[in-house]
């Protein structure tokens, strides 16, 4: 059989969805092809054959040259039409995928219908895709897969900045799905001035786009400001060897996850029970007002109250507790 997955686009569903392919390989013995956007293509490396592309018009072209391959299945993670248009052109087989964007259905031979309340984690959302479809997953924690030269690499980076791993606490201030997700930065500069006053390093992460906003932790004597510099794999074989990493709901804190490291992960406008960290060992912070969880990009009332009604003591609480300081 062969087995065409079109991957969530978002780093942090493309890291919950790591699950979803284990399950898959213990599944069934068919071969698995990702179709999968090339900024998350890193994550999926050693779970299958990766085609890339960028932008709709690749996504259509390279789904209708995959036809050929003759794909008995296919599973459309992302709930958008254009991921329901890309699998009609790559798979004559069956196709299968959540409800999603209005129109999926007519290019889907069968939609499921998740929660539309997000009260059930989306990792149980994804493997009912494969019980629609006869088989029998089990549940399993997303994990990366690291080359051996991956590992050596962050541990003889962090070797030669003089970080002691055991004692640092990475932070991720930022979330690329908007502001309501946010934090804020105030108080992770708040957060790692008082880790360092304990005698703990601080390693700041995030992507490019967010190099220039985290130019104030410059001005923190013994914090490491790596935003921007790493790449998505360097990121999460650094994460591996670190003994936690605070942040929002946001791809950084789900790749801590799938790195092996345990997190600290800050709630408010998304829900812990769909996209919290799985595993063992992590601790989520959620103060569930009444406006709260939003799913909103920015705050509808312009508060962010959800975020704010967390308080850095708090926080430094559990990481504290969680390093074992």
């Amino acid at each position: 059989m062969k087995v065409l997955v079109r991957t969530p686009n978002w780093i942090g569903d493309s890291c919950i969805s790591l699950g979803f392919l284990r399950s898959l390989e213990e599944s069934t013995a068919g071969e698995v092809f990702l179709l999968t956007a090339r900024r998350v293509a890193p994550l999926f490396k050693g779970f299958g054959k990766i085609i890339e592309f960028s932008g709709r018009r690749e996504l259509f072209e390279r789904s209708l040259s995959l036809r050929k391959i003759g794909f008995d299945l296919c599973f459309v993670l992302p709930p958008s039409i254009s991921s329901a248009i890309s699998a009609s052109l790559a798979c004559s087989g069956e196709k299968i995928g959540p409800e999603g964007e209005w129109g999926r259905r007519i290019f889907l031979t069968r939609t499921l219908k998740f929660d539309p309340h997000k009260k059930r984690h989306l990792l149980l959302e994804y493997l009912d895709l494969l019980r629609a479809v006869g088989l029998s997953p089990k549940i399993r924690v997303p994990a990366l897969r690291f080359e051996d030269r991956e590992i050596e690499w962050a541990r003889d980076f962090l070797l030669k900045t003089g970080i002691d791993p055991a004692k640092t606490a990475a932070i991720a201030p930022f979330a690329a799905y908007g502001s309501a997700k946010e934090w804020g930065i105030e108080r992770f500069l708040e957060l790692a001035g008082k880790l360092l006053d304990k005698g703990l390093n601080v390693v700041v992460m995030g992507g490019q786009s967010d190099r220039a906003r985290s130019e104030p932790f410059e001005g923190l004597r013994g914090c490491l400001n790596l935003v921007g510099k790493l790449s998505l794999r360097e990121s999460a074989a650094l994460l591996r060897h670190i003994s936690l990493l605070v942040g929002n709901d946001s791809g950084a804190a789900h790749l801590s996850v799938c790195a092996g490291a345990r997190v600290v992960a800050i709630f408010g406008s998304t829900s812990p029970r769909w996209t919290g960290p799985l595993g063992e060992g992590h601790r989520v912070i959620y103060k569930a007002l009444p406006c709260s969880p939003c799913f909103k990009r920015e705050c509808p009332l312009g508060t962010r109250e959800c975020m704010k009604s967390v308080s850095v003591d708090e926080v430094l609480e559990a990481v504290l507790e969680a390093i074992g300081n």
